[in-house]
């Protein structure tokens, strides 16, 4: 969500939180739909194994697949202030900020 909107366009990533115990090593990613929503998949599985993520969003790989104005600091998973822990069964919604 972006001002209250859904975004509808773009790539979500996250990416797993070795500072919160999540040593992974594949990152779940997924396209951001005309709605908003997304489902993630990881390594060609549906979902996420469950663990901290920090959230990474990036422009999608055509034209009406780029991201809104969004904060710089979403598109780099250093700097992003997003932060998830994924728990069986979640929906996560995510807030961004221009």
């Amino acid at each position: 969500m972006l001002e209250g909107k859904p975004v509808t366009a773009g790539v979500v990533s996250y990416i797993p939180d070795s500072t919160k115990g999540n040593s992974s090593r594949f990152n779940p990613i997924s396209a951001i739909g005309a709605d908003g929503t997304y489902t993630l998949n990881t390594d060609g599985h549906a979902g996420a194994p469950p663990g901290w993520y920090k959230v990474m969003l990036q422009d999608g790989t055509d034209a009406k697949a780029k991201l809104p104005a969004i904060k710089a600091d979403y598109k780099d998973a250093a700097k992003t202030p997003l932060s998830v822990e994924v728990k069986a069964g979640g929906s996560y919604d995510l807030d961004l900020q221009k």
